[in-house]
């Protein structure tokens, strides 16, 4: 169990490392938000995968993608949350 979770936080960083290269320009996501959304994103896709009967490079390219997808979701709504602090009066 400790293994389990111990594997899928490492792994959870590195997809999330990689979805936030696939992504371009800027993305105000922390560390530990990128680690989730890479967890998120392995866990969806291996479950695709699965279901697709994918094997190895197709689950792995599909956690990418995934966890691509939800980083850019993350950090586009981010992005527009910012810009509404910014026009708030003070």
């Amino acid at each position: 169990m400790f293994v389990d979770i111990c594997s899928l936080l490492i792994v959870g960083a590195v997809i999330g490392a990689l979805a936030r290269l696939v992504v371009p320009g800027y993305q105000p996501v922390g560390l530990l938000f990128t680690v989730l959304l890479g967890i998120l994103g392995t866990i969806g896709g291996n479950f695709i995968a699965q279901e697709a009967h994918l094997h190895s490079v197709g689950r792995w390219a599909l956690a990418v993608g995934i966890s691509a997808v939800l980083v850019a979701i993350v950090a586009a709504m981010m992005r527009r949350g910012s810009h509404r602090n910014h026009h708030l009066p003070r």
